[in-house]
């Protein structure tokens, strides 16, 4: 079975990963600023600066971007679980433990390979690619048995 073109089963286990994405950029982005902010030597006096390196305003921006940062952990910390939850229904161990290395944990398959085969499961790549797709059938009937629209 080919993949649909729109796949909302899959946008909704890639979320995660678009989520954590984001917040290790907010986190390279904190941290930047705050090597900047404790390389900063000026003493605070409030006195207007014309060197456009105002430290009050990049300890603001830094809180902001913590701030930020906080609520972007908190939103993948959140869909992770969601998303934990909604793998854990399906009734292949297989299944769950394919989709939870590769969606919730955000693995490259040669991970999820070498896991596997370390539990005793001694698949060839394409064995798991197609226990893969196998997974995501299951979690797209999954979703439509949780998702029916009552007409």
């Amino acid at each position: 079975m080919s993949e649909p073109a729109h796949d909302p089963v899959r946008e909704y286990l890639r979320s995660v990963y678009g989520l954590k994405l984001e917040a290790a950029r907010l986190t390279d982005r904190v941290r930047e600023l705050t090597a900047r902010c404790e390389k900063t030597t000026t003493v605070l006096t409030g006195m207007p600066r014309g060197n456009g390196s105002d430290p009050e305003k990049l300890l603001a921006l830094l809180a902001d971007e913590r701030a930020d940062l906080d609520a972007k952990q908190l939103a993948a910390e959140i869909r992770s679980r969601e998303v934990e939850t909604f793998i854990g229904r399906l009734t292949d161990p297989l299944h769950r433990e394919i989709l939870c290395r590769r969606y919730i944990e955000c693995r490259r398959w040669p991970e999820i390979l070498a896991k596997l085969r370390a539990q005793g499961n001694y698949f060839e790549e394409r064995h798991m690619f197609r226990l893969h797709g196998q997974a995501l059938n299951a979690a797209r009937d999954l979703w439509a048995e949780e998702h029916k629209q009552n007409i």
